[in-house]
């Protein structure tokens, strides 16, 4: 055989090794590229507790995050309060299962309503859950969960761990037979739900933080207007107290022009002008003795006219 001929036979095994060659390289670029969008959205995820406005905002992003990894359509997010055994659904996006939902603010014990399914196995065991449909049947008939809802083909859900506490659950379900989960997606998302739950927590002491201070800000103001209410309360005491001060010194002063003509005054008034008033007669009291000075001037003049006229007369 020479060479030509030889080269010939090789080149089947030769495009073989390409072949796998090509396919390995495009391998490591698919893993290259997943592992860049990976990287991606855990800096998304850190970024989303301090950007969000509100948990509604930070549960949409991780949603939204989630969705890029995998088929996140069917996505939910419960919370676990350990001290209270008690589970919340804030976050739900699901248009096949819609019933049975509580609201976003409800806490649940667990065992009730929602808790009974999954949910609440992946709580008890603090150990993420792939379970399809070939193998759904099995944990129901052991009793380890309880049939909610409408049931998936496939049902992934981890549960959100940081610093040793158990915070809650991320799930996704597909309710499709040509879209399957695989132990892939569950070792991926349980990766990113370590992140998830430290922005989570994150999140919500910035809440706690934003609902203090918005109480802060409420009893300020609260305060300011009482503050204000007292002011204005005492500045009506003050002026009502210098218009009676000053009404009490008219009454004062009338008293005793009416002495010298005769008249009177209502009786009523007599005890209002008797008390803690003597600074008011001291205010009268000048021009009332000028009124009584120009009295006896007057009566000075009508007695040397009178003594004039008995002159002339005489």
């Amino acid at each position: 055989m020479d060479d030509q001929t030889q080269s010939f036979a090789d080149l089947p095994a030769e495009v073989a090794a390409l072949r796998a060659r090509v396919a390995e390289l495009e391998t490591l670029e698919t893993e290259h590229r997943r592992s860049e969008q990976v990287q991606s959205a855990l800096y998304r995820i850190a970024d989303a507790a301090s950007a969000a406005t509100d948990m509604p905002e930070f549960y949409t992003a991780m949603h939204s995050i989630v969705g890029e990894l995998m088929f996140a359509n069917h996505f939910f997010i419960a919370l676990y309060d350990d001290a209270r055994q008690m589970v919340s659904f804030p976050f739900h996006r699901d248009d096949i299962d819609t019933e049975g939902w509580p609201a976003a603010h409800v806490w649940l014990p667990i065992g009730a309503e929602k808790t009974r399914g999954m949910t609440g196995y992946v709580l008890r065991t603090g150990q993420p859950a792939l379970i399809i449909a070939e193998t759904y049947a099995e944990p129901i008939r052991q009793g380890e969960i309880e049939p909610v809802g409408v049931p998936p083909v496939d049902w992934l859900g981890v549960p959100l761990k940081t610093e040793g506490r158990t915070l809650g659950v991320v799930a996704v379900q597909s309710y499709r037979e040509d879209i399957r989960y695989t132990e892939q997606d569950k070792a991926l998302l349980s990766f990113v739900a370590q992140h998830i739950a430290t922005a989570l927590s994150r999140a919500r002491a910035i809440e706690e933080t934003r609902q203090r201070n918005a109480e802060l800000a409420i009893v300020n103001e609260v305060g300011q207007a009482l503050a204000s209410e007292l002011e204005m309360d005492a500045l009506i005491q003050l002026t009502g107290e210098q218009v009676r001060q000053t009404f009490v010194a008219d009454v004062a002063a009338s008293r005793q022009r009416q002495s010298r003509t005769g008249g009177s005054l209502p009786t009523d008034l007599g005890d209002d002008t008797g008390r803690d008033q003597q600074p008011a007669r001291s205010v009268v009291a000048r021009p009332a003795a000028n009124t009584q000075s120009r009295q006896c001037d007057r009566g000075r003049f009508r007695s040397r006219s009178a003594a004039r006229d008995l002159s002339g007369r005489g």
